[in-house]
């Protein structure tokens, strides 16, 4: 049965591609077919079909001679490698979609490009280069028109990742901020479960914890966002911490293990490593040091796979910044060299000039 429903879901999905690339496209077309259809299929199909999908739209956006549309689908296939840890990949499609997009001004682009550096780098446990990218996506996030919903909901999207990068480097106060912020833009299940996240780990507020959870898992459950398995997923997890705080264990476990099935389904590797690591600290305040020893194992195993992968993209991301370093240098030397030789050739035409005017006088008076 399971393999007949894969069958099913292949041939819908192949059928839907022949939908969506039964000619070539105008450049406006492939702009929707980005933002807009991009972003409803990332809770509709996995990963790989949807990196496949953008690779279609790049042939698209290469056959109109349209470079934005490439740097937007390298951009989107980079949040989709970032996601289940290829770090290294999608730090290059990053790469792929800045020079595409090095000569075009689109603040949108500019921001999107930005946004998901600062996403790759903060999955990389590197905080301060990732709340460095947000910014520059803040800024030009911004900067966008307040009336179109596509900007709106990245800049909430921004606001939201900015608040959990906070999190990351304890600024908690921060985060609660941004999460607002966010909140005023686009009510989103999970800036909120993140809100009742904040009033368990840091207030210990379980009343306003327990309102905002409450919130949360009302509206995972509307038809907007009930097909989002990775925002469920998340929000389990933080329900979890939330029900092991008051010492429920058991329903701690069962909640750990919902959001661990979700983040397998679609193939979130850090967050099925985070579930395997409170699972086993659950397990070790029961004292069933069997299971303990059961998800430490686990976690340790993925985390040397995950780290593998993190290391040479960590390689990748310095040599980028030593690489534009080196460009900074070579640029200083370059309008060094240039001023220095304007300014030699103002001396010497100067020196010239003065040298003639002492020459004509002792010439006039010479007579």
């Amino acid at each position: 049965m399971k393999n007949f429903n894969r069958i099913i879901y292949c041939l819908v999905f192949t059928c839907g591609c022949s939908k969506l690339f039964p000619q070539h496209y105008s450049i406006q077309q492939i702009d929707t077919l980005l933002i807009k259809t991009n972003e409803e299929l990332r809770t509709q199909i996995s990963n790989k079909d949807l990196i496949i999908w953008n690779q279609k739209i790049i042939k698209e956006a290469q056959q109109n001679n349209y470079p934005k549309g490439e740097a937007w689908g390298y951009a989107n296939i980079a949040n989709r490698l970032l996601l289940t840890g290829e770090f290294k990949k999608a730090i290059e499609y990053l790469n792929d979609a800045e020079e595409k997009s090095k000569d075009i001004n689109d603040d949108f682009l500019a921001g999107k490009i930005n946004q998901e550096y600062s996403q790759v780098y903060n999955r990389m446990n590197l905080p301060k280069m990732a709340l460095g990218y947000n910014s520059k996506a803040m800024k030009f996030a911004l900067r966008l028109k307040k009336d179109n919903q596509d900007c709106r909901f990245f800049l909430r999207y921004v606001y939201s990742t900015r608040a959990s990068y906070f999190d990351g480097v304890e600024q908690s106060d921060s985060s609660l901020v941004y999460l607002h912020k966010a909140m005023k833009i686009d009510l989103n299940p999970l800036d909120i479960a993140l809100i009742a996240y904040h009033y368990t780990k840091y207030d210990r507020n379980l009343d306003s914890a327990n309102y905002y959870f409450k919130k949360s898992l009302d509206l995972i459950e509307t038809k907007r966002f009930k097909h989002n398995k990775y925002q469920r997923a998340v929000i389990l997890y933080n329900y979890g911490f939330f029900l092991y705080v008051q010492k429920k264990n058991d329903e701690a476990i069962d909640i750990y293990q919902q959001s661990l099935e979700l983040a397998k389904e679609v193939n979130r590797p850090y967050l099925v490593l985070d579930n395997y690591r409170w699972l086993a600290t659950v397990y070790k305040d029961l004292k069933e040091s069997e299971k303990e020893s059961e998800y430490l194992s686990k976690a340790t195993s993925l985390k040397d796979s995950l780290d593998n992968d993190q290391s040479k993209a960590i390689t990748l991301a310095f040599n980028k910044i030593s690489k534009k370093e080196e460009e900074k240098q070579k640029n200083k030397f370059l309008s060094f060299f240039w001023y220095g030789g304007v300014l030699f050739v103002l001396i010497f035409l100067l020196s010239l000039y003065f040298y003639l005017q002492f020459k004509r006088k002792k010439e006039r008076k010479a007579y």
